[in-house]
């Protein structure tokens, strides 16, 4: 009896690791595809962009009506300082 009842035990948690195995190879499979897909999109971004960015010459700005400028205006912001306090009342 309980020798019957170990081997169903042993048995039910080789099925139960065995479908875990599975799963996450079948998980691992749909994660690996999803990587590929993210790196080609990114490759055509990255495509676009330096395609994009050799158009981009003093003659094109130019003929936009941009001028060239030897006054450079740097933008800073402060930095915010949050406090936080607790109220200790009792």
């Amino acid at each position: 009896m309980v020798g019957g009842a170990l081997f169903l035990i042993a048995f039910s948690l080789y099925i139960y690791f065995l479908s875990v195995s599975v799963l996450n190879v079948v998980i691992r499979q749909e994660i690996d595809t999803e990587i590929r897909d993210t790196h080609t999109k990114l490759s055509e971004l990255e495509s676009r962009y330096i395609s994009a960015k050799t158009k981009v010459t003093e003659d094109a700005a130019a003929a936009r009506g941009f001028t060239k400028t030897t006054e450079k205006t740097f933008v800073v912001k402060k930095p915010t300082n949050l406090v936080l306090s607790r109220n200790n009342e009792s």
